[in-house]
């Protein structure tokens, strides 16, 4: 019997939310391509992002301006509470607290094959 969700495969993450591994994770997640991420806002409402960081992508749908900011928020070493990405859905870049994320999971259906 196969199980069908709105969501696609969890990816491993490393808890507790604090650890210091987490943004290193997060950021080969997004940098790998459209993922999920579902976190908890600063008013408590959990929702899930289609996003990415990767530049190929970014080529495509973000501008060279918000491609630079991305960029820019990824210093060697630094381990800065938010992670700047990429919004599919929102067409613009967003940011999330690395302690708030509840999970990441790969997308359903990637967006391209959606135009």
């Amino acid at each position: 019997m196969a199980i069908t969700t709105s969501i696609g495969i969890p990816l491993p993450l490393t808890y507790p939310p604090a650890h210091a591994d987490r943004r290193d994770e997060l950021m080969s997640f997004l940098n790998s391509g459209w993922v999920v991420v579902a976190f908890r806002k600063a008013d408590g409402e959990r929702v899930e992002r289609l996003c990415t960081r990767n530049p190929s992508i970014l080529k495509a749908y973000a501008s060279a301006h918000e491609a630079k900011q991305i960029k820019k928020n990824d210093p060697v070493g630094d381990h800065l509470p938010n992670i700047l990405y990429y919004d599919y859905s929102a067409g613009a870049l967003r940011s999330f607290r690395v302690d708030s994320v509840l999970g990441v999971y790969t997308p359903r259906e990637c967006p391209e094959v959606n135009h």
